[in-house]
């Protein structure tokens, strides 16, 4: 019989836990989290920052490149307007 805890006197039931509950894989836990949400956080500023560029330029464009391209005046200054985080 094993004294150090009671789980030996419940027959068939498990009692070890899914994860292990140390503060050490908490914490790992914890920085794995940030790691991905800091790198997810990364990906989505580049994201604004070339769509903001690509808008500014678009703006300048003239009618030529933007005849060029496939777009009208207004479609140009439509996408142009939007602010940088929508898509």
């Amino acid at each position: 019989m094993n004294r150090d805890n009671c789980t030996d006197t419940f027959n068939g039931i498990d009692f070890t836990p899914a994860l292990p509950l140390t503060w050490h894989s908490w914490l790992d836990d914890g920085k794995q989290l940030m790691v991905r949400e800091l790198a997810r956080a990364v990906v989505t500023l580049k994201t604004w920052m070339t769509r903001s560029r690509s808008r500014r330029h678009l703006a300048g464009l003239d009618a030529y490149l933007l005849d060029d391209i496939g777009l009208t005046k207004a479609q140009a200054v439509r996408e142009s307007e939007k602010p940088f985080w929508q898509d």
